[in-house]
């Protein structure tokens, strides 16, 4: 899981929004959309479907009542799981 905060010291966040940006599969992000008044805003998702090894970039952004906007990234590095088998049966 994993959850974006905001805040604004002269105003409100009116909105918070996770998306997904870039990776080898696209993945589910639970929550991705959410209103919001208050000064000080949390917005926990789960993101699931990274079952492909690579990188995936996310971005979380927050807007405010006078409509300015910000983002922030999160990248995840998915990698081979330790002691998986590899080689050749026969």
């Amino acid at each position: 899981s994993v959850n974006g905060t905001a805040s604004d010291s002269d105003g409100t966040i009116t909105a918070t929004q996770w998306s997904f940006l870039a990776g080898p599969t696209t993945p589910s992000i639970s929550s991705t959309n959410l209103s919001h008044s208050s000064t000080s805003v949390s917005h926990p998702s789960n993101i699931t479907g990274m079952t492909v090894v690579g990188d995936y970039y996310f971005n979380f952004g927050a807007t405010d009542n006078g409509g300015t906007a910000t983002n922030d990234g999160l990248w995840v590095q998915v990698v081979p799981a330790v002691g998986s088998p590899s080689g050749t049966l026969s």
